[in-house]
């Protein structure tokens, strides 16, 4: 079953999206998997350029985002924005079953993408609203992410999704 959540100009919600454009947020199939590794390109790229020097050495420790596989594409749960028939963003969740923990269905964000040219208009606010439907099908009822205090776009869109911070990372080199 494959589910569209279809945003435009015609929808009684508010929109961020151009009145010219609609945009099809979706669940990603096989079929994606090149679109999604080419955006995941884009993410590695900036996170090899987007840091400032005190903080790009701990950026630099970090391996490049895997490969995209059909394998992912199954077990986790990517969601694509697409215009035009063209994919123009993910979001990339996952569901982390802990047992011995009160949140024991807890989701996680594990990456946004949109192309440039398409950010600042809502498209990754409207994937995250589909994420959510896709994790509270699965049961989950928390969810949390992570991202770089620099980052200023992905912690205004996060305080936007109505998340809120709850810790702070340190780290120090040896």
């Amino acid at each position: 079953m494959r589910n569209n959540y279809n945003f435009s100009h015609n929808n009684h919600s508010q929109t961020l999206i151009p009145t010219n454009m609609n945009i099809v947020i979706r669940i990603a199939t096989r079929k994606d998997l090149l679109a999604i590794q080419s955006l995941m390109d884009v993410l590695n790229r900036e996170r090899a350029q987007g840091f400032t020097p005190k903080n790009r050495a701990f950026h630099q420790r970090i391996k490049p985002y895997a490969k995209v596989t059909a394998g992912m594409i199954r077990r986790e749960i990517f969601i694509v924005a697409e215009i035009k028939n063209l994919i123009v963003g993910f979001v990339r969740g996952s569901l982390d079953r802990r047992a011995s923990y009160a949140l024991s269905r807890l989701g996680s964000i594990d990456e946004v993408c949109v192309i440039i040219k398409h950010r600042g208009r809502g498209v990754a606010k409207r994937m995250l609203i589909a994420l959510d439907g896709e994790l509270k099908k699965r049961g989950c009822d928390h969810l949390t992410t992570h991202t770089d205090w620099e980052n200023r776009a992905a912690r205004a869109l996060y305080h936007s999704y109505g998340m809120n911070e709850a810790t702070v990372e340190f780290w120090k080199k040896l």
